[in-house]
């Protein structure tokens, strides 16, 4: 979305390397499918190729330092996380996000799935201790 931090280059750089990038698709509310980026049907490839993950970037609002990630409330990745954890347990979970979003403290419900670290345009990768 226009009012998330670029990461087009990452994308083409990762792409370039032979990378493959899932981008999700969106089903019945909480749901989210799997396409490979570089179909442009955006095939659905099912949950189970979650298992090849070793990276998992998502987005969000804010991410407070205990790994509680804000999202937009409509449930997607806090059903989807756990998930990808299950069938891609080593895969790092890390959101994405400007550099102001990495903030003190983010409201938090028991259903709400924690990233490991975050991406932000300034500083890199900061990784969390949130396990």
């Amino acid at each position: 979305m226009r009012t998330e931090p670029p990461v087009d280059l990452l994308v083409a750089r990762l792409q370039a390397a032979g990378v493959r990038v899932l981008v999700p698709v969106t089903l019945a509310r909480p749901r989210l499918e799997w396409a490979d980026l570089a179909d442009p049907a955006r095939t659905p490839l099912g949950q189970e190729v979650l298992a090849g993950v070793d990276v998992a970037l998502v987005p969000a609002l804010a991410v407070d330092r205990d790994g509680v990630r804000l999202g937009q409330g409509g449930g997607y990745y806090d059903t989807t996380l756990p998930r990808l954890r299950e069938l891609a347990p080593g895969a790092p979970v890390v959101a994405v996000l400007h550099d102001h979003e990495l903030v003190p403290r983010v409201p938090a419900a028991a259903h709400d799935a924690r990233v490991d670290g975050v991406l932000r345009p300034g500083t890199g990768v900061t990784w969390l201790d949130c396990r």
